[in-house]
């Protein structure tokens, strides 16, 4: 039986490049770009794979969301193993999938309100504010280009969330965390932890949740074949280094 897109371990579909027969071969005559086809991780999906295998749910996605488009890069969510996203637009919509998975963990929980109260972003020297942002107007060159990526993220992870509150629901939570691939994460398992001690449960916790973690393993891949000129999918990361992925923002819970 052959196998589907589908039916393959996570590991050797982590990434998808889209091809016809003319990207196909541009990447193999180029060095990098031989490489990229190489790659363990990476499932080459050619176009007439797209219309020969209909049935298979992953690819059905892909075409609904029309990424069936040659030289396009997409990427694993790593929180829902049959869902790709574009490459550049993974590092913002995986993090707000991320921050809903964790409003919803506090519900869960029993949280009263969470609310984001600091979303700094390091930029090396410079650091954008979601307060203070507007200061940064002017900056030019490089760190602007920088800028205008995370003011786009820091515009997009903006929530105050009020609920009624309640009893903890511990297993509601751990089944959710399971189902989203957060149950490693320790920002949330510290969260659960603090609300499992009954005789002294927490009031008000302030949390700096890592905006990039679980798709970390993304950064650098974006950072190399987003240089190969025929790909498509990682134009916002020509000025990014690793270093800008290192981010955080804090939230605040109230129980």
């Amino acid at each position: 039986m052959e196998k589907t897109l589908s039916s393959l371990p996570k590991k050797q579909r982590k990434i998808i490049l889209v091809t016809d027969e003319y990207v196909y071969d541009k990447l193999y005559m180029d060095p990098k770009g031989n490489q990229v086809l190489c790659r363990p991780d990476t499932y080459i999906l050619r176009i007439n794979e797209i219309e020969d295998t209909n049935n298979d749910p992953i690819i059905k996605k892909i075409v609904e969301k029309k990424f069936d488009e040659p030289g396009l890069i997409l990427f694993l969510s790593s929180f829902d193993d049959t869902e790709y996203e574009i490459a550049d637009m993974s590092f913002i919509d995986f993090p707000k999938y991320k921050f809903t998975s964790f409003v919803q963990v506090c519900q869960f929980l029993g949280a009263k309100r969470v609310v984001i109260i600091n979303k700094e972003l390091s930029q090396g020297q410079t650091k954008i504010n979601g307060k203070i942002e507007a200061q940064y107007k002017t900056v030019g060159g490089k760190v602007a280009a920088d800028i205008d990526f995370f003011k786009r993220l820091l515009k997009e992870i903006d929530f105050q969330y009020v609920f009624k509150g309640g009893r903890p629901d511990l297993g509601k939570a751990e089944e959710l965390i399971k189902n989203r691939g957060l149950r490693d994460n320790n920002e949330i398992r510290e969260l659960i932890d603090l609300v499992k001690h009954k005789d002294n449960p927490p009031q008000m916790v302030h949390k700096k949740v890592h905006v990039y973690r679980e798709t970390s393993t993304y950064v650098n891949i974006a950072l190399e074949i987003g240089i190969i000129p025929i790909l498509k999918g990682c134009a916002n990361f020509e000025h990014l280094s690793k270093q800008n992925f290192n981010q955080y923002i804090e939230v605040e819970i109230e129980f």
